[in-house]
């Protein structure tokens, strides 16, 4: 379980039908439009979540549309392996270099500029695709010939006998840890997404900016708990918006946490100086990430109330 807060409401589902549904849902809205899609399913069942497994499935659907250019070919096919459902989803697009392949499930991956699958991240919430198929006790692997060949993902998971009768759908339990109100400042789409989506998945409340000035309206406007910051932001350095929300009484007493694929000492002293909190270094575990966030909202928990003491 990521974080140890997500959970599953698993209930008898035909993934082979839930792939059809999840593909109708993104031509009725469009998301299709230029690319050819060929679907190949048997009805094999799984215990799954319906709505995260739907995710997972359309965010490689996402990922493959967004990589195959007009007129490209993207084939669905569900089967059942011996105990194992396997989804495989092959597209025709610009494929995924070697380099990049063994990093493609790992959050905020950058690769060399030069490569046209790096450009804007790794596609659309991989990292979350990984986290939730484990969580459904399954794996996915990536594998491409390299760029311009075109790339393949496939998804195992666990089979179970098909039920006697459709089950009622299982409604999600009320959650009752500590969320967190989260400011996201990140001027890559993809990478912000990806990360929206699994903090909101973690029951959080997520604002995003792309650019500093943005970022720092927002703060301002809307009293996040904590911020998230990309140091190579476009309109000024992460360090000198930290220092700007530092001097604001109204953002004084946020978490600060700075996201950077630089790591080296020095880097992390700059970053303390200028007022963060936390210093991480991209690519991050997911859980080392959720527990810092937490970390980092009490910090600012004890900070707001320490301020409002002094104030009294």
């Amino acid at each position: 379980m990521v974080g140890g807060k997500i959970q599953l409401h698993s209930q008898p589902l035909d993934l082979g039908e839930k792939v059809k549904s999840c593909v109708a849902l993104l031509r009725l809205t469009g998301r299709t439009a230029g690319c050819e899609i060929k679907i190949k399913t048997e009805s094999v069942w799984v215990a799954g979540d319906p709505t995260r497994l739907e995710q997972a499935i359309n965010n490689l659907l996402l990922n493959a549309l967004k990589y195959t250019p007009a007129g490209g070919l993207i084939e669905l096919t569900v089967e059942a392996a011996s105990d194992q459902a396997v989804l495989t989803i092959k597209d025709s697009g610009i494929g995924i270099s070697s380099a990049l392949l063994p990093h493609i499930f790992e959050l905020f991956v950058q690769g060399d500029t030069s490569l046209d699958r790096a450009k804007g991240g790794m596609g659309i919430g991989l990292a979350l695709v990984h986290q939730l198929i484990r969580l459904h006790g399954g794996t996915v692997s990536a594998q491409s010939a390299g760029p311009g060949q075109g790339s393949t993902f496939t998804v195992h998971l666990p089979c179970i006998a098909p039920p006697a009768s459709l089950p009622e759908p299982v409604l999600p339990k009320i959650m009752h840890e500590k969320h967190w109100r989260i400011l996201m400042i990140e001027d890559n789409e993809d990478a912000r997404s990806m990360l929206s989506q699994l903090l909101q998945l973690e029951g959080h409340e997520v604002l995003e900016a792309c650019t500093a000035q943005e970022g720092l309206q927002l703060a301002g406007s809307e009293q996040p708990d904590l911020v998230i910051v990309d140091i190579g932001l476009p309109d000024m350095t992460g360090y000198e918006l930290a220092e700007q929300l530092r001097a604001n009484v109204l953002t004084q007493t946020m978490g600060l946490i700075a996201m950077t694929g630089y790591g080296q000492a020095e880097d992390r002293a700059h970053a303390l100086a200028a007022g963060f909190d936390f210093h991480l270094i991209k690519p991050v575990e997911v859980d080392r990430l959720l527990a810092v966030i937490d970390r980092c909202g009490q910090t600012a928990l004890r900070r707001k109330v320490a301020l409002a003491v002094e104030i009294s």
